[in-house]
């Protein structure tokens, strides 16, 4: 790999330069300075270069935690972005102009979900291929990983409203598939050891989403949480806290690939069967509009908190945007194929993952400066603020 990393703007090269060379005048000051710098001598011959030399270093230093500061707290170099380079075995973080900014190995990484603290959870397969098993794991905004827990095949994840992301492990042999709740910290508190519980047991669960419940007033029995689970028979299950079941739909789709949350407590649901479909469901799981999307599509790219989602053809170079209604906005050829999991931005860009790249599209999908040199790009997901 030969990654674009952050290279320093313009005033932070003058800052530099200025620091430096201030350093320089006073520790070794040139000829043209001795007349000025005489006015000042203080009687103490033998301390004078010692303290030359201390204040030039220290004015130096000073100078570069300055040019540092960014980085250390996480100002304009912080993380925006992870993605998953699964033959590389590495996750990598980078800022919002895609240069890296962290490289964590890691075995094998198939599937992330960033969160809004700046870390991300990560599916790493340590078994044989994508049905043996996997690990979930924690990496936080420095790039320090720890393991929550170990399942079978993990196919999906989604976050949690309360920080932590929901997993589902594939059932094999005809046995259902479980859908795991996972904590990188016990009860969100830092420092305390998470783990992996499961939550519900669901025959051919193969996605799943979550969100918070804002619609209902006073509580229900179900408390804040709604989660959606999708199965490949069609199947769409709405369950609650503790898993209690909210409700279910079947019918309205052939074979679920994909869900998430929409607006106003509603879904995002798509149909992966032949020809793909893009739905749109109220929060009762109530068919509001269809629409087909001519992709051979496997993951949705919603907008948060917008009617609008981004699809990426996973066999032609070709991205989709629907709009409201299901109106088709973009259609537009890209760069590359084989494209992967994306994400919608606010500003109206497309981040998406191809095979040896991660790609930055503007809003009427453009191609703008990306990052290459990845062995395979399984998954990208943006930090959420």
């Amino acid at each position: 790999m030969n990654p674009r990393v952050a290279a320093p703007s313009a005033w932070r090269e003058r800052v530099r330069f200025s620091f430096e060379l201030l350093s320089v005048l006073w520790v070794l000051p040139p000829q043209g300075f001795r007349r000025w710098r005489d006015r000042f001598r203080v009687a103490a011959p033998v301390t004078r270069p010692a303290r030359r030399l201390a204040i030039g270093l220290g004015i130096g230093a000073f100078g570069y935690a300055l040019l540092l500061a960014p980085v250390v707290i996480g100002g304009e170099s912080g993380v925006a972005l992870w993605v998953a380079d699964r033959d590389g075995d590495q996750l990598v973080g980078m800022d919002k102009d895609f240069f890296v900014q962290r490289s964590v190995p890691m075995r094998s990484p198939v599937r992330i979900e960033a969160m809004g603290d700046g870390g991300t959870f990560a599916l790493s397969a340590i078994g044989d291929g994508p049905i043996g098993k996997h690990a979930l794991m924690y990496v936080d905004r420095v790039g320090v990983a720890n393991r929550v827990g170990v399942l079978g095949a993990g196919v999906d994840l989604a976050p949690g409203p309360d920080g932590g992301v929901f997993v589902v492990e594939l059932g094999l042999g005809g046995a259902p598939s479980r859908v795991l709740r996972g904590m990188h910290s016990a009860g969100g508190v830092p420092h305390e050891p998470g783990g992996l519980v499961e939550f519900a047991v669901l025959p051919g669960a193969i996605c799943v989403a979550a969100q918070h419940d804002g619609g209902l007033a006073g509580g229900s029995v179900s408390g804040a949480l709604r989660v959606l689970v999708g199965a490949d028979s069609g199947l769409l299950s709405l369950l609650g806290e503790g898993a209690v079941s909210l409700g279910i739909a079947m019918g309205i789709a052939v074979e679920v690939g994909d869900v998430a949350p929409a607006p106003d407590g509603g879904w995002w649901v798509l149909d992966v069967a032949a020809p793909s479909r893009l739905l749109r469901l109220d929060r009762d799981l109530n068919l509001m509009w269809g629409v087909a999307t001519g992709l051979a599509v496997g993951s949705l790219a919603p907008v948060a908190g917008e009617e609008r989602v981004w699809l990426a053809d996973t066999t032609e170079p070709l991205i989709r945007r629907f709009g409201p209604a299901g109106a088709l906005e973009l259609s537009v050829p890209i760069v590359s194929s084989d494209l992967s999991r994306g994400a919608g931005r606010a500003d109206g860009s497309f981040w998406l993952a191809s095979p040896g790249a991660a790609l930055r599209l503007d809003t009427s999908g453009a191609g703008m400066p990306g990052q290459g040199g990845f062995n395979y790009l399984t998954d990208l997901s943006a930090v959420s603020h």
